[in-house]
């Protein structure tokens, strides 16, 4: 596969990513700026983490799909086998540390009220 047809596949798995708008409810611009809603820290943290979460989710998971293709185009051969090991570990370890990420948001959140 070329490098122009695996563009193309990355861009096709990762398009519904940038399709998660949300619709505005009531006021699309505020009158006044004291209309603006104000969050707290731990809501704004909260609210980062969980769309960091998403995105390297969906990141590992195409990861992981290329790595799959790595893994049946490799035909024995031990070095792109290896590569390919090493493609699925590191998307793993990506999950792995984003939910450590989310879960110490959590763990904090919950000490400090």
């Amino acid at each position: 596969m070329n490098k122009k047809a695996l563009f193309a596949l990355i861009t096709f798995l990762a398009l519904p990513v940038f399709v998660f708008a949300q619709t505005p409810s009531g006021n699309v611009l505020p009158s006044t700026a004291a209309s603006l809603p104000t969050i707290s820290f731990q809501s704004g943290l909260t609210s980062l983490t969980n769309w960091l979460f998403t995105l390297v989710l969906a990141v590992a998971t195409v990861c992981i799909l290329i790595s799959a293709f790595y893994f049946i185009t490799a035909q024995g051969d031990a070095e792109k086998v290896k590569s390919a090991r090493d493609f699925l570990l590191y998307a793993l370890v990506g999950i792995i540390v984003a939910l450590m990420a989310r879960g110490l948001v959590s763990f904090i959140s919950g000490i400090t009220g």
